[in-house]
């Protein structure tokens, strides 16, 4: 573990007996697919949703639960409402349709959206919102995923419903009781399709499998006039609308495909891709942060590319770029020191032959997290300012599945207004480091945390009272019933 050691013992001795953790056991009663964290009665507390799969092949469900915090701002055992989901709905979101603080539960079809009031003494009725759905939506037997579809996306006093159609981007504005379909934007989406002859002893016919990629969406200011444009990362694309007049271009006023990937790599398709947009530097434009990461068994690699943004775009070469041998993944791109700019963080796995053989023999792997802190015009350093090695278990009964959540940068546990950071989560007890407001960690981990392993690990922060929190969920099936939150006292 490489650290800064904390010189002044004191502080440190203060702050530690400074976080607790009170636990709240909470019972699902069936597997845990989500978990969200929102305050949905408005009461200033988050309240715990979550959502399961109930029963089994071909007969299953899905329910939303809900546990609302209350005045004693905790948690009950048992979720406080529920509801099951009706078979055609694809997803669903959560937001204040009528001003009141009050949170609707919105479920999206793929033909029509609806909205129903929730509160501690349950779902109201029903109500058609939209006679429009996603065409790209599809309801999943097991899962009701959770999609942020409705939120302020323009910056007005309303609000307004973007849903994923074949090619295209439907924006809806919220009318007051129903939202209004205005206008659609031209995307780009990944699609498949397959079909392959089937033989049987009696039968004969045809397998087809075909898929729909949404891109992802993104919100910053492009061209630095005070609005958040909305940036749309699909795969090694980067398309912009731009915002003007309370709307957005209907077609992308910019786009660029950025090439990260070799023409081996494209053809292997052995290669991920993840694109962040965030301003960097602080200077009013936009800019990308793309990684690619993967490889075969003994060649993995990543490279990190930050490229930045300008009166006329992205920059044409990136101004920060970091290659590694090794199994990464996607960069977490936050302020980790408090210091007000943007940092990076990555993992990294040494794969090799004795490593490969230690993990088979042990069933355990170290994993290194890289933090990246910026260094004003020179962006982030070349190599790691601290690392943090943290090991996890391996599940290979569904292949090669690590057993483990990442650390989480960014985050203050002790209301001393600085950032600290987080880990654990693997066969390592969890717990902080606390931050000393310098760019500098504590060397020791305090308000530990005895928890099962789980990959789902999230902080938040209930009460906003400057003391993160903790929540965990699991996949395993002596615990996929369980959800734990460790509520910072």
């Amino acid at each position: 573990m490489i650290l800064i050691l904390c010189l002044c013992l004191m502080p440190v001795i203060s702050l530690a007996n400074d976080i607790s953790f009170s636990l709240d056991e909470l019972s699902a009663g069936h597997p845990v697919s989500e978990v969200h964290v929102m305050d949905v009665n408005g009461d200033g507390v988050r309240d715990v949703v979550a959502t399961v799969t109930v029963g089994a092949a071909p007969n299953l469900a899905r329910n939303i639960l809900v546990w609302f915090a209350g005045k004693e701002k905790n948690y009950s055992k048992f979720p406080s409402v529920s509801l099951t989901a009706p078979a055609q709905a694809c997803a669903f979101d959560l937001d204040d349709l009528n001003g009141d603080g009050h949170l609707e539960l919105i479920l999206f079809y793929r033909n029509k959206t609806t909205a129903r009031s929730v509160d501690t003494a349950g779902f109201g009725k029903p109500a058609t919102i939209a006679s429009r759905g996603g065409d790209t939506l599809y309801p999943d037997r097991k899962n009701l995923p959770w999609l942020n579809l409705v939120r302020n996306w323009v910056g007005d006093k309303g609000l307004e419903m973007i849903l994923p159609d074949f090619g295209r981007l439907s924006v809806f504005s919220w009318t007051g009781d129903s939202f209004e379909g205005k206008y659609q934007l031209s995307v780009e989406m990944d699609r498949s399709f397959i079909s392959a002859q089937a033989k049987g002893d009696e039968n004969m016919g045809y397998l087809t499998y075909a898929s729909v990629t949404a891109p992802d969406l993104a919100q910053c200011d492009f061209n630095n006039d005070g609005f958040d444009d909305l940036y749309v990362l699909g795969g090694e694309r980067v398309s912009v609308f731009r915002q003007a007049d309370g709307a957005f271009e209907t077609m992308p006023g910019y786009s660029r495909f950025m090439n990260i990937k070799t023409v081996e790599e494209a053809r292997q398709e052995n290669f991920g891709v993840a694109a962040n947009i965030t301003d960097v530097d602080a200077d009013g434009f936009g800019d990308l942060i793309i990684s690619k990461f993967g490889g075969g068994l003994m060649d993995y690699s990543s490279l990190i590319r930050v490229y930045k943004g300008g009166p006329d775009g992205l920059s044409k070469n990136p101004i920060y770029e970091k290659a590694t041998e090794g199994f990464s993944g996607a960069p977490l791109a936050k302020d980790a020191n408090g210091d007000g700019q943007i940092d990076l963080a990555a993992p990294l796995v040494n794969i090799s032959i004795p490593a490969i053989i230690k993990l088979l023999t042990t069933k355990k792997i170290k994993i290194r997290f890289n933090l990246f802190l910026q260094k004003g015009a020179n962006l982030f350093p070349a190599e790691a300012d601290y690392s943090i090695d943290t090991k996890f278990g391996v599940d290979m009964s569904k292949g090669l599945e690590l057993l483990g959540a990442p650390p989480k940068i960014g985050y203050d546990f002790n209301d001393d207004g600085l950032l600290d950071v987080f880990s654990g989560g693997g066969i390592d007890p969890v717990g902080v480091y606390i931050g000393h407001g310098d760019g500098t960690f504590s060397s020791e981990k305090i308000g530990l945390i005895s928890a099962p392993v789980s990959r789902h690990m999230d902080v938040v922060n209930l009460e906003d009272d400057g003391r993160a929190d903790v929540i965990i969920w699991y996949e395993t099936p002596e615990r996929e019933k369980e959800i734990r939150v460790y509520r910072n006292q």
